[in-house]
């Protein structure tokens, strides 16, 4: 299984704005982003982008403020059309995230790094 390495995209209008936080899944020694996926601004929706061709889909998992953790899926490869739902709240909103490649779960996916949103 190859090494991984991850990468945040932060989007943020001024310092006192709301953020769009987004990462993706690449293979290390590959330029290639095999995932990209996200929370948006309000922390209440969350979304998954499969880029590989490969058959195996990906998940992005999220972790509630009140320790929830649940996920989302894109299973059709790079075909048009992403993952994505509303599992946040204004009480309950997602905090953190993950991207995996796969549809099961195989304790030795390839994986990202852990992004707080």
């Amino acid at each position: 299984m190859a090494a991984l390495s991850a990468g945040l995209v932060l989007a943020v209008a001024n310092p006192a704005a709301a953020h769009d936080a987004g990462g993706f899944l690449e293979s290390a020694g590959f330029p290639v982003n095999l995932a990209y996926g996200g929370v948006n601004q309000s922390h209440k929706h969350v979304w998954v982008c499969d880029n590989e061709r490969d058959g195996l889909g990906v998940r992005l998992y999220y972790k509630l403020r009140s320790g929830y953790v649940g996920h989302i899926g894109d299973s059709n490869g790079a075909d048009d059309g992403c993952g994505g739902g509303f599992p946040g709240t204004s009480s309950n909103p997602v905090y953190k995230f993950w991207i995996t490649a796969g549809t099961t779960d195989d304790p030795d996916r390839e994986t990202s790094d852990i992004f707080t949103a």
